[in-house]
C-alpha cells in the first residue's frame, strides 16, 4: 500500500501552481521539512527549491505543474499533513472549479502535521526539562 503523506488541498495546489509560475523559472518546486521534529518546538517549513537543488534523499512527488520534495529524515513527521489554502471571507462551499484557475490572492497558507509535535507530552514536560538543565549545570548559583 502506498504511503500518504503531505496532502494538498486543491485551493493550496492551485496556489501553489500560480505563486511557482509567477518565479518564471522552469523546474521550481517546494521543498517541506519539519524543524525541531518531534519536540515541542517543531515547526513544518516550506521553501522554494529549483530541480537539482533538492538533497538527494528527498522524496520527490509530481503535483500539477510543480515537484513537492520532502526531506527525508521529516517524512515520518508529516504523515497525514494536510496544507490548505483559504481566502478571507470566501464561501466554503466553493467548487473547485471555481478555482482552478486563480490567480495567487492574499489569503493564508496552512499547514496540519499531526505527528510533528509530541502526541502526549507529559503535564511534567516543563519541570522534566528544568531538572535536566540543573543537573546539567547550566543554572550558576
Amino acid at each position: 500500500m502506498k504511503q500518504k503523506y503531505v496532502t494538498l488541498t486543491p485551493t493550496a495546489e492551485n496556489y501553489l501552481q500560480a505563486l511557482l509560475s509567477e518565479q518564471g523559472l522552469t523546474g521550481m518546486g517546494v521543498r517541506i521539512f519539519v524543524e525541531n521534529p518531534g519536540t515541542t518546538d517543531a515547526e513544518c517549513c516550506m521553501a522554494y527549491c529549483r530541480e537539482g537543488e533538492q538533497e538527494p534523499t528527498d522524496k520527490a512527488f509530481q503535483h500539477n505543474g510543480f515537484t513537492l520534495y520532502l526531506d527525508k529524515s521529516s517524512v515520518p513527521y508529516l504523515k497525514d499533513a494536510v496544507l490548505d489554502y483559504s481566502l478571507p471571507g470566501v464561501n466554503e462551499d466553493r467548487t473547485d472549479s471555481e478555482t482552478t484557475s486563480r490567480e495567487p490572492e492574499e489569503g493564508q497558507l496552512t499547514f496540519s502535521a499531526p505527528n510533528a509535535k509530541p502526541n502526549n507530552p507529559k503535564e511534567s514536560a516543563m519541570m522534566d526539562s528544568f531538572m535536566d538543565q540543573y543537573r546539567r549545570g547550566l543554572f550558576k548559583r
